[in-house]
């Protein structure tokens, strides 16, 4: 039996094992923040979408046309014109 031997640090195996499993874990995140960012626009436009028909939706509310609607002047919402 071989004498004992104090162990110091890690073996070539061991750090190629722990690179390889740690540059797997970050090409998976990589793959996975352009469709994070892709959602997060998208929810965005959706949000801003919905900001306008509640406030058409009032516009139509409050008009006491009983007749017919008049036409809707074009709408500004956070700085982007919105033709109606």
């Amino acid at each position: 039996m071989m004498p004992q031997m104090k162990r110091r640090g890690f073996s070539l195996s061991e750090v190629l094992f722990a690179l390889s499993l740690i540059s797997m874990v970050a090409i998976t995140l990589l793959g996975v923040i352009p469709a994070a960012i892709q959602a997060t626009k998208q929810a965005g436009h959706r949000a801003t979408a919905s900001r306008l028909a509640e406030s058409c939706i009032e516009d139509l509310a409050r008009s006491s046309a009983p007749l017919g609607l008049s036409p809707l002047p074009g709408v500004s919402l956070n700085g982007t014109d919105y033709a109606l």
